[in-house]
């Protein structure tokens, strides 16, 4: 059984009078020990898929399909339900550490106070765990980093402390949400070792939100692509970045900038952009964009179907039909 089994996951949201489209027909899933990447651009849906599993979407929302965590259904949990699951089974590393630790709020106050919730520990066992969990994510002296408020930490060590707090409880499912944007280049690799580490120290689940490709190309098992709100690709991660399936995949990957043969920066910008969510072109979402849109992509929408064993592309061109 996966740790995570996401089906037919479709979120709307209402918008001027009606129920706007955000994410339609999701599939995927994530076991122990494993990372998972959601990769695409800004719109896409990858942030909104992950707030459903941490039941953390609008009261308005209208969510379907299933999204089971062990085994237990979490689409019609009560808030109740899922405050003992959130934090303790089920843990999210938001994108900007600043705004999601409280500034008036010392480390030591933030780390200890979700441990004596969750797992009921005395003050003294709290502030042991805490100094624990700090060594864990690798800062250095943890006594001073305790006393100390978040503003008074660089992005780097706030981000690690975030980790140290969503680790608090030794969550299964890890969730993080664009864990090194805004930090410079050095610091983006210290954190993908520590989440890399964690997966074999602790035995969990990770599943990375994120548009850097280059993040996902050191860290993930296996790669989830998403383009207006669907996934259109997904497979193991060195097959995806080695055979892309998808044109949107393809296009994707020649953006990032490499060195060409002749030592000169390669780049070959994405041509348009997306759609706005619910205004999705029929037939193929990308066939605006795409360099080899057929007649049947303007109005057959296409299914994720195998292209090869294990990997699963929604392309009429590229996928198991073509």
């Amino acid at each position: 059984m996966s740790l995570l089994e996401i089906r037919d996951l479709s979120i709307s949201l209402p918008a001027n009078g009606r129920m706007l489209p955000i994410v339609e027909g999701i599939s995927l899933s994530l076991n122990r020990g494993e990372v998972l990447g959601i990769a695409g651009e800004s719109g896409s849906g990858k942030t909104m898929s992950a707030m459903a599993v941490m039941g953390l979407l609008p009261k308005d929302a209208e969510v379907t399909g299933s999204i089971r965590y062990e085994g237990r259904e979490l689409i019609g949990l009560g808030e109740r339900d899922f405050r003992e699951i959130r934090g303790r089974d089920i843990a999210m590393v938001f994108q900007d550490p600043l705004s999601s630790l409280h500034p008036m709020l010392t480390i030591e106050k933030q780390l200890t106070d979700h441990l004596r919730k969750h797992r009921k520990a005395s003050r003294s066992a709290a502030r042991t765990r805490a100094e624990e969990l700090l060594r864990l994510v690798q800062l250095p002296n943890p006594a001073k980093t305790l006393r100390a408020y978040p503003h008074q930490l660089s992005g780097g060590q706030r981000q690690r402390v975030a980790i140290a707090i969503a680790l608090a409880c030794e969550p299964s499912l890890l969730i993080a949400d664009e864990p090194t944007t805004a930090l410079d280049v050095t610091v983006q690799a210290g954190i993908i070792e520590l989440l890399l580490s964690l997966t074999e120290q602790v035995d969990i689940g990770v599943m990375i939100v994120t548009h850097d490709l280059g993040v996902l190309s050191s860290i993930a098992d296996r790669l989830a692509v998403f383009y207006a709100g669907e996934v259109v690709e997904t497979a193991r991660a060195a097959e995806v970045f080695s055979r892309p399936a998808h044109p949107y995949t393809e296009a994707l990957l020649a953006a990032v900038p490499h060195e060409s043969e002749s030592g000169e920066i390669d780049l070959k910008p994405m041509r348009g952009t997306p759609p706005s969510a619910g205004e999705w072109p029929e037939g193929c979402r990308f066939n605006p964009r795409c360099a080899y849109v057929e007649r049947q992509c303007y109005s057959v929408h296409p299914v994720l179907s195998e292209s090869e064993p294990g990997h699963l592309v929604a392309c009429h061109v590229r996928g198991a039909a073509s």
